[in-house]
């Protein structure tokens, strides 16, 4: 049997050569792993940041009025409370009414949108209704497919957006978002 000490390498040998075989790969995927956090395929985090997060701090775990659905796509990691049931336009008002008689606000992420507009053509054309939605950012990824487009449901018609991306940094279509994260505001009720 091969050991270590058959072959004059002591035990903990082994793992000393383990760890420097290691050293060249971890500095050749450094450059990779940067660009992935600056360029993330799927931005859940900014989605996340300019919903619940322009309301409440992250890892907030009282109760909340602020409420996110998201369509196709969910990140429970930064939104465990987020909705993935809204698939329908009688669901889309029912959460609105909810966060209407709660005095609290109603986001919807959207992901996946070409074909959410093929599958949910009416909750589509609903969301992108200026009268009844604001479209706050659409971000970028690294495809089509991973693309994510940010809604937020207008209490009143005649008010704009209570969370303007410019507001924070970003543009409303997000090409690079290296941005920072909002600072939370309260929801007045």
């Amino acid at each position: 049997a091969l050991n270590g000490a058959s072959i004059g390498l002591p035990h903990f040998g082994w793992g000393v050569l383990a760890m420097a075989a290691l050293v060249p790969v971890a500095w050749m995927t450094a450059p990779m792993v940067a660009d992935f956090r600056r360029h993330p395929r799927e931005n859940y985090k900014l989605a996340t940041f300019l919903t619940r997060g322009a309301h409440e701090p992250a890892g907030f775990k009282g109760s909340s009025i602020i409420h996110t659905a998201w369509l196709w796509r969910h990140a429970p990691m930064y939104d465990p409370r987020g909705d993935t049931k809204v698939r329908s336009l009688e669901v889309l008002e029912k959460r609105c009414r909810q966060a209407l008689q709660e005095g609290g606000e109603f986001y919807m992420i959207v992901g996946m949108r070409y074909f959410s507009e093929a599958v949910f053509p009416e909750l589509m054309q609903r969301l992108r209704d200026r009268r009844h939605f604001d479209h706050l950012a659409t971000l970028w990824g690294g495809e089509p497919l991973n693309t994510l487009e940010v809604y937020r449901w207008r209490r009143d018609p005649t008010t704009p957006a209570t969370v303007d991306p410019a507001s924070v940094g970003l543009a409303a279509d997000i090409p690079d978002q290296g941005g920072a994260a909002p600072t939370p505001t309260p929801v007045s009720k």
